[in-house]
């Protein structure tokens, strides 16, 4: 595994800071974990996914990967959604078919996660993925997308939050962040890349979590991945 461990994303500079950084990440574990999991469903015992036609990014979100909104999240604040995924995933050794996406820009395994204020990733005690772990508030302004598409020949799975406020209701800064799970089964069993993309990023902590009328100053976002063992 390629380790991005613990990532903290510091402060923001200004109104128009822009993140178009991608972060390519390698899940699947040691020719060990994948051998035993030799039982794991494969891809091609599965139903295939329906691919998505893509459309053109929206300007200023050249980073994010069109498509993976065919479902949406209702709106709400802290909440979490349980879906059902394409492919087993091999996490840590664990295979994982289900998964909740967090509204606070995070993915969990086997139970959800309502914190708002992010933490050291060391901390966190449940398998987590997070493109940007922050006090997302989406009962007003554009809510959490999901979906299926391709990515270099593979099956994927990718949640977008494009445009996304903070707490307190506030949609005058918004966010666009988007994590994609990529199945690899020509690398093993249940293995898969984790890629997060990034497009223009304009607050980093709610109020509740510190954050002034611009959800600017308080305990910045997180962002990484852990097992949830420290």
């Amino acid at each position: 595994m390629r380790e991005f461990r613990n990532g903290h994303l510091g402060p923001i500079l200004s109104a128009t800071a822009l993140v178009l950084g991608v972060l390519l990440l390698t899940a699947g574990l040691s020719p060990a974990s994948a051998a035993s999991l030799s039982g794991a469903k494969r891809l091609s015992d599965l139903t295939t996914p329906r691919v998505e036609p893509r459309s053109a990014p929206l300007p200023g979100e050249a980073a994010i990967v069109p498509g993976f909104g065919s479902h949406s999240l209702s709106r709400n604040d802290d909440g979490s959604t349980l879906i059902q995924l394409p492919f087993p995933l091999d996490y840590f050794g664990k295979t994982y078919t289900s998964l909740y996406i967090n509204n606070n820009g995070n993915l969990t395994m086997g139970e959800p996660d309502g914190q708002y204020t992010p933490e050291s990733l060391s901390q966190v005690t449940v398998p987590m993925i997070a493109p940007f772990w922050a006090n997302v508030d989406t009962r007003v302004g554009p809510v959490v997308t999901y979906g299926y598409d391709m990515v270099n020949n593979n099956y994927a799975f990718g949640v977008n939050w494009l445009g996304v406020g903070c707490y307190n209701q506030i949609e005058s800064v918004a966010d666009y962040f988007q994590v994609l799970l990529i199945s690899r089964p020509d690398q093993g069993v249940g293995d898969f890349d984790i890629e997060f993309n990034y497009g223009p990023i304009n607050w980093d902590s709610g109020q509740a979590s510190g954050g002034n009328g611009q959800c600017r100053d308080g305990t910045p976002a997180r962002a990484g991945y852990t097992n949830g063992h420290g």
